[in-house]
């Protein structure tokens, strides 16, 4: 699938946890639950995974809804199952953003951890029986503002192979704590089109 988002206006919406995917799926997805005809976007849970303070695992994160007091529990696979039910053009891979300032050694997890999760996220995409002919499934590339981590990360991502890339972490303190921005080296390792 081929989708230019630059320039244009997309809805993005979150897909953590899965709350009204069902009906949104129902209503042959968000495009059309939102009577929307632009491109879409769904999140894949890494911001709940920023600002709620789950519990972090191998397997993946547990968070405490901020609605009704009940715990989720949000893999690679079910955040790629959700956002497949969703239906959104994009759906982005489920990452680990820390809250910067952060030590080094936090950081180090995240980017492993985003890898390991990436590499489970795309095989449940590239498994589901239509996803792939409907979406678009972006890696993102995190690392804090550490340029040699994000190099990693990115060089880790584009061996997964995704349709696109996303540079993770940019609007959650990254370019509060540094200049230059970890932009700044990192966009000639992207490809300019997946």
């Amino acid at each position: 699938m081929n989708i230019n988002l630059s320039g244009k206006n997309v809805l993005v919406t979150g897909g953590a946890g899965g709350i009204g995917a069902e009906i949104v799926k129902k209503s042959r997805g968000i495009a059309s639950f939102a009577n929307w005809k632009g491109s879409t976007l769904t999140d894949s849970g890494g911001y709940q995974i920023f600002s709620l303070d789950p519990k972090i695992e191998e397997e993946g994160a547990t968070f405490r809804s901020v609605y009704d007091g009940s715990y989720h529990k949000l893999t690679p696979e079910s955040s790629a199952d959700i956002q497949a039910d969703i239906g959104a053009d994009v759906q982005m891979v489920l990452d680990i953003c820390p809250a910067l300032p952060a030590p080094e050694e936090t950081i180090r997890e995240s980017v492993e951890m985003t890898a390991a999760w990436a590499e489970r996220g795309r095989k449940t995409f590239i498994d589901h029986p239509d996803a792939s002919l409907r979406q678009s499934q972006f890696g993102i590339v995190q690392g804090g503002v550490n340029s040699v981590l994000r190099a990693e990360s990115a060089r880790r991502t584009l061996e997964i192979g995704f349709d696109g890339y996303a540079i993770g972490g940019l609007s959650v303190g990254c370019l509060l704590y540094t200049s230059p921005s970890p932009r700044d080296g990192l966009l000639s390792r992207m490809p300019s089109s997946a």
